[in-house]
């Protein structure tokens, strides 16, 4: 029995024939594109793993930064930061490889000293100015204006990653009874 000649299948749709394909131009092209997009891939995983573990490392200094901060508002500290604390480490919490130091008062760590402020507006500082400048022209007294609050600030240091900075540093305003105790009676504040 013989097929209708439609059904039976024609020369063009048998398969190629030895003129057809890919050219080796064709074939270098499409390599070249592959590749340079497996380069960019493989780079933005490699940045997107750098800004992980920098992250991961900015939560966990901050974490860290806030409980010393509490600490210290909490009066554990108190001998220490008048006999003036030496740079710690938080290797009792499980990080020994991040370090943090704290400074009380006016005084900067010393990179920061010569960089000017780039922070807000101190709403707070401006007023105890204006506050000194009134007791200072009404009585014309050298006395001193009592400052309820002391600057504390930490700064904590942990492994760089990449081309990130591996420090932060937080300033918190403390209750300034919390961080020295309270004033002996014969003595003054300060």
């Amino acid at each position: 029995m013989r097929l209708p000649r439609r059904l039976v299948p024609s020369e063009s749709t048998r398969g190629p024939s030895r003129g057809d394909g890919f050219t080796l131009a064709e074939v270098a092209v499409t390599i070249v594109i592959v590749g340079v997009a497996l380069v960019m891939l493989v780079e933005g995983l490699n940045k997107s793993k750098f800004e992980a573990a920098h992250t991961r490392n900015l939560k966990v200094a901050r974490e860290l930064a806030l409980m010393t901060l509490g600490e210290i508002a909490g009066g554990e500290w108190r001998e220490e930061i008048e006999d003036g604390l030496d740079e710690q480490t938080y290797a009792d919490q499980g990080y020994p490889l991040f370090h943090w130091e704290v400074l009380v008062g006016d005084e900067q760590f010393p990179e920061l000293e010569d960089v000017e402020s780039n922070l807000p507006y101190d709403a707070i500082e401006a007023r105890r100015e204006r506050e000194r400048e009134q007791l200072e022209d009404s009585d014309g007294d050298e006395e001193l204006l009592e400052e309820p609050y002391e600057q504390v600030r930490i700064r904590v240091t942990f492994p760089t990653t990449g081309r990130y900075k591996g420090e932060l540093m937080l300033e918190q305003w403390i209750e300034w009874e919390l961080v020295y105790g309270k004033p002996e009676e014969g003595g003054g504040a300060r």
